[in-house]
């Protein structure tokens, strides 16, 4: 069984310091702010000797990375003047904050040790999550300052309040995947419905929900062209093709062969990752002369 990466805790405190303005500029994006990051402590403080602050034991959006059988977690409570609708997410809400929990788990992680998963999630007590996650005996804090530039630099109460990172926990809150028989009757496919104006139509979201735990086959696509079947039999190492399209462009992600969304290419450590950036995009038919 392979051990779990460690990450030592001046290792952590130099990630968060030397990737301020990148963690600032995620929190932004994610929740339309202008806010600027900063380091609250000048140095890590062991979790035994920690002090949770009054702000962590209510609501708030908890960013759960897990590493190995280990995790990290980012607590974000309501202080930080969060927006209403992270408790209930639309499909823009929830691809944000999703977007934040990749976007941090790219920032704080050295770049060697690559995440597992990474959620966020709207949680009702954030002390209690914590507990539930099971901090191990040498597990580290480090406190990030959220200043909002906009609100009064003379008033201290006026600054949004601040994020807490912590390193590493035993039981980092991801669903566990279990083994579910299914009756094949379920899968046998139902008659069609007597039409009838008694009875209303299912929701749209009941219906999501039933296909929610499907899987589907995504694929992203970087350029694609039609060249002669000669050239096609000439390929040899160290040929080269070329393509129109420029290394600018956003790269789209296919649904069961169907243009789903696009993003950009981005790298996690030796992997390859997509940032979606458009969601639902429709393709756009040039009209071109064929020419004889």
């Amino acid at each position: 069984m392979t051990a779990p990466p460690q990450i030592q805790p001046d290792q952590l405190y130099a990630r968060c310091a030397d990737h301020l303005p990148a963690l600032a500029e995620s929190f932004n994006l994610c929740f339309d702010r202008t806010c600027q990051v900063e380091m609250l402590q000048t140095e890590p403080v062991s979790w035994k000797d920690f002090q949770l602050q009054d702000e962590y034991h209510g609501a708030g959006l908890l960013v759960a990375i897990r590493i190995g059988g280990q995790g990290m977690l980012c607590l974000l409570p309501e202080s930080l003047r969060l927006p209403e609708w992270y408790l209930n997410p639309g499909q823009t809400e929830e691809a944000r904050l999703q977007s934040l929990a990749f976007e941090w788990a790219r920032n704080l992680l050295p770049d060697e040790i690559e995440p597992d998963d990474f959620v966020s999630l709207a949680v009702p007590q954030l002390a209690e999550e914590v507990v539930g996650a099971g901090p191990t005996d040498d597990a580290w804090a480090v406190t990030l300052k959220v200043v909002d530039p906009v609100a009064s630099t003379e008033d201290e109460s006026d600054s949004p309040g601040s994020i807490l990172i912590l390193w590493p926990v035993a039981r980092p809150p991801f669903p566990q995947e279990e083994e579910v028989d299914i009756d094949p009757r379920l899968l046998e496919p139902e008659p069609p419905a007597r039409a009838s104006t008694d009875q209303p139509a299912e929701p749209v979201h009941q219906r999501l929900r039933r296909v929610s735990h499907l899987s589907v086959t995504v694929s992203v696509r970087l350029a694609e062209k039609r060249i002669r079947l000669g050239q096609l039999l000439a390929l040899s190492p160290g040929a080269l093709i070329t393509f129109s399209r420029s290394c600018e462009e956003l790269l789209d992600l296919y649904v069961n062969n169907h243009r789903f969304c696009s993003g950009e290419a981005v790298k996690i450590g030796e992997k390859f990752g997509l940032k979606i950036n458009e969601v639902g995009v429709r393709p756009v038919r040039k009209k071109s002369v064929i020419q004889g």
